[in-house]
C-alpha cells in the first residue's frame, strides 16, 4: 500500500452535494451525490476502491487470529512470549507502580439515585494509538495507523482512563474509558466502563466500539472485539468491498464454528 494512500485516508468521507469530480475538497459536503472526497479531490467510488485494494493481498496472512473466544483476551499467543514480554512502548506512564499502598476504588460510578456524581480520582489523557499488525486487524493496521496518528496531532481524537481509585502496575481501582463527559450516565454510570474502548475514526465521523477488553498497564496493549459486520455496514457503502477484503472474522461469538467478529490490538499511551 503506498504511503500516498496512507496518507490520504483521513479525507475519505461520505459524499453529498458540491464540488463535480476533479474538484478540490476537504470534507464529505464539498462533493456531489455519488462522490467521495480522496486526497482532497472529489472522485468516483471506482476510483478509491482500486486505490484501496490491489495491495490488500500483500500485506500477509492474519490466519494467526484466534477463532475461539474461551481463550482468554490479551493473553499471549504462546508461553515464550509470555517470558519476553516488553515494557511498555510509550516509555514512562502515569499508570506505573505507585510507591506505597494502592487507594481502593470508591464505587464513584455505581448507580445513584439523584445527587451529584463523584469526581474521578484521575483522569488519564490518552495520547497516542497504534493498532497491531495482529488477529483480524493485521491488513488494516497498514491503513488505519496513519490515520490515527494524523487524528491525535490534529486534536481530532479525544479519549481518557478516568479512575475511582488507584489504576495501573500493582494497583486495582476501578476505572472506565471516556470520549467526553457525557459519556457518563445520569445515574453516574459508565457508558463504556473498563471492558469497552471506543475508538474514533475522525476520517469516517465513526466510533469503533471494542468490546471485551482487556488492558495491561505494563505494556500498554488493549485488545478486545469488534462487530465485523457492524463496523462495515457503518462505512461508505464505496468503501465497505475494501474493508470487508481487509478486516478479517477470526472469533466465533455465537458457538456455531463461524467466525463473526474480529479480534484487535491496540498500544494505548497515555500523556
Amino acid at each position: 500500500m503506498t504511503s500516498r494512500l496512507m496518507l490520504s485516508l483521513p479525507l475519505l468521507a461520505l459524499a453529498a452535494c458540491g464540488n463535480s469530480e476533479g474538484g478540490g475538497c476537504r470534507l464529505a459536503s464539498d462533493c456531489v451525490s455519488g462522490l467521495v472526497c480522496f486526497d482532497g479531490v472529489c472522485q468516483t467510488s471506482a476510483v478509491v476502491k482500486s486505490a484501496m485494494t490491489p495491495d490488500v493481498s500483500e500485506l500477509g496472512d492474519s490466519s494467526k487470529g484466534d477463532s475461539n473466544t474461551s481463550d482468554a483476551v490479551g493473553t499471549p499467543r504462546d508461553s515464550e512470549d509470555a517470558d519476553l514480554a516488553p515494557a511498555s512502548p510509550c516509555g514512562e506512564q502515569p499508570t506505573a507502580p505507585i510507591p506505597g499502598a494502592c487507594t481502593a476504588s470508591t464505587s464513584i460510578f455505581q448507580a445513584v439515585d439523584g445527587g451529584a456524581c463523584s469526581e474521578p480520582t484521575r483522569k488519564l489523557p490518552v495520547g497516542m494509538i497504534t493498532m497491531a499488525a495482529e488477529y483480524g486487524f493485521v491488513k488494516m493496521s497498514e491503513l488505519a495507523n496513519p490515520v490515527l496518528k494524523s487524528g491525535f496531532e490534529k486534536d481530532e481524537i479525544e479519549v481518557a482512563l478516568w479512575a475511582d481509585g488507584s489504576v495501573g502496575v500493582g494497583c486495582t481501582g476501578d476505572f472506565g474509558w471516556f470520549r467526553a463527559d457525557g459519556d457518563r450516565n445520569a445515574d453516574c454510570t459508565m457508558k463504556y466502563g473498563s471492558t469497552m474502548f471506543p475508538l474514533y475514526i475522525p476520517a469516517f465521523k465513526l466510533v469503533i466500539e471494542i468490546h471485551e477488553v482487556e488492558f495491561d498497564f505494563a505494556t500498554s496493549r488493549l485488545v478486545g472485539i469488534v462487530d465485523r459486520d457492524k463496523l462495515i455496514s457503518e462505512l461508505d457503502p464505496a468503501l465497505r468491498t475494501a474493508a470487508t477484503n481487509t478486516i478479517e472474522a477470526d472469533v466465533d461469538v455465537d458457538g456455531d464454528d463461524v467466525p463473526e467478529w474480529s479480534r484487535v490490538a491496540l498500544t494505548v499511551c497515555f500523556e
